[in-house]
């Protein structure tokens, strides 16, 4: 967030989330109506403990964090990745081992069968 408006755009999202009245919001937080239409239309500076009020009674949290970081916590929670990891791999590989093996009809040989030492060997 960088604008007030961005900051406005969230407290809306957030009370609309937690179906909060406007009128509730401003009476939980202490503030005018006047001062809370204005925070949430993004309109007028405000000082840092009106928004803190306002966060707090919406459940949110003002965190400051290096701007590096700030797309990372945007961008929202992390997608499942679409590269097999090595560790997905090998226990993907794991339960292909762990197969249950294929059943062949009564007395036909298997393809363990082959392997052992009492099969015919081919000439």
């Amino acid at each position: 967030m960088r604008t007030l408006s961005d900051i406005a755009s969230r407290l809306r999202q957030q009370a609309k989330q937690m179906k909060v009245t406007q009128e509730e919001l401003r009476r939980r937080s202490g503030i005018s109506r006047q001062t809370l239409t204005n925070m949430l239309n993004g309109h007028t500076d405000y000082r840092v403990n009106t928004l803190l009020a306002v966060a707090d009674r919406l459940g949110l949290e003002l965190v400051l964090v290096p701007k590096v970081s700030a797309p990372a916590l945007e961008a929202g929670p992390p997608r499942p990745s679409v590269v097999k990891t090595r560790v997905r791999a090998a226990l993907e590989g794991q339960r292909t081992l762990h197969a249950p093996r294929p059943r062949t009809v009564t007395g036909a040989p298997g393809p363990e069968d082959a392997m052992s030492p009492k099969a015919p060997k081919k000439r």
